[in-house]
């Protein structure tokens, strides 16, 4: 699971940049989208959310490779929920 989140993660990254040099590019109403609200909030909530899905795949791969036999159901769990 952690190696489709990472895979994932930075699929979503790289999404992340695509879609800003879009925005900052790309013309409408005589100015650039990013300069738009509405497209730096979308761009707030996505970044918020990698960034915890990030972390998240963090903590959970520093549990499994700290302890000898790591109880991680339930950050597993909640990868697996943000993931979706």
């Amino acid at each position: 699971m952690m190696v489709l989140l990472s895979f994932g993660l930075g699929v979503l990254k790289r999404l992340i940049g695509l879609t800003a040099e879009h925005a900052i590019t790309r013309q409408q109403f005589g100015k650039p989208l990013m300069e738009f609200e509405l497209i730096q909030e979308k761009f707030a909530k996505i970044t918020c959310l990698t960034y915890a899905m990030e972390s998240m795949a963090y903590l959970t791969a520093g549990m499994l490779d700290a302890y000898e036999n790591p109880d991680c159901a339930v950050e597993a769990a909640i990868v697996k929920v943000k993931w979706r």
